[in-house]
């Protein structure tokens, strides 16, 4: 006779789950957002923002400061807009269905990545809208090559982004309460410590080494690699390829960890029926 836990895994298999969660993420998506509101109230927001770092360049008269704020902030939206897999984790306990969750009888971390995976369309998008339009109006323009290679910079960011959210809201799981703000102080963190504003150089090794882990550092000096030189795709190719794998290695290492976390809290659960019907 097989033992339970063999049971439970051959009821429903991980990918018809994943599937089943985009889903969803797709309709939460639709719910919350339309095209008016996403335009006016997300890709405005983020080309304003971009616009007010992008001045304290120009005040400072600093081109290359400039760019490097431009850079820097609009490949941020990417990662900034993928931290909402924290709250999206959060809804799950927060709408009473987290304990329905462990109790099917699959994995548990399907359900939260497919739901997650809502925000990774948006997470490419802007950046790119953002900084394809404001960036001229600030005197940086692409070539073809560089396109292509922001475009992949964004993407890698998106994706491996997911992966250190989702770590994030696994161990929020633990105290939903504190969701909010800790997004909110794990942005700030990022933002101050991964070269969106500042120089990586900047800070002590010890707090670069820490920068090293997260694949928005590798991201942003990607880009910025990039925009150095004609912009050949010889060019681009070889400034931004070594840091873009790297960032898309953490980005797996961060998944998969997050996933770990999600089951771990899940069989945790199961055993000592810690898990509320609600917040």
């Amino acid at each position: 006779m097989r033992s339970p836990d063999t049971i439970e895994r051959a009821v429903v298999r991980p990918l018809p789950v994943l599937r089943a969660a985009m889903g969803t993420g797709r309709a939460d998506l639709a719910a919350r957002y339309t095209w008016w509101t996403w335009g006016l109230g997300w890709v405005l927001r983020g080309a304003l923002e971009v616009s007010f770092f992008a001045f304290l360049g120009i005040l400072l008269e600093r081109p290359d400061i400039t760019r490097d704020l431009l850079i820097g902030r609009g490949i941020f939206l990417g990662a900034l807009e993928m931290m909402l897999v924290v709250q999206t984790v959060g809804w799950e306990r927060q709408g009473g269905t987290l304990p329905l969750l462990m109790m099917a009888p699959t994995r548990v971390w399907p359900a939260f990545v497919g739901r997650a995976c809502q925000w990774v369309p948006s997470a490419i998008i802007t950046p790119l809208v953002v900084l394809l339009v404001v960036g001229p109006v600030f005197g940086l323009s692409f070539t073809g090559p560089q396109v292509a290679g922001l475009a992949g910079a964004v993407v890698v960011t998106s994706l491996a982004s997911l992966g250190f959210s989702l770590v994030v809201a696994a161990v929020v799981l633990r105290a939903p309460d504190t969701r909010n703000l800790v997004s909110s102080v794990v942005q700030v963190a990022v933002a101050l410590l991964c070269g969106v504003f500042v120089p990586i150089s900047y800070w002590p090794a010890a707090v670069q080494a820490v920068a090293q882990v997260v694949p928005l550092t590798h991201t942003i000096e990607a880009v910025r690699r990039s925009m150095v030189g004609e912009g050949t795709w010889a060019e681009v190719v070889a400034a931004s390829s070594g840091p873009l794998l790297v960032a898309a290695g953490l980005g797996a290492v961060w998944l998969v960890l997050g996933c770990l976390l999600i089951e771990r809290y899940a069989h945790a659960g199961r055993d000592d029926g810690r898990i509320d019907l609600d917040e």
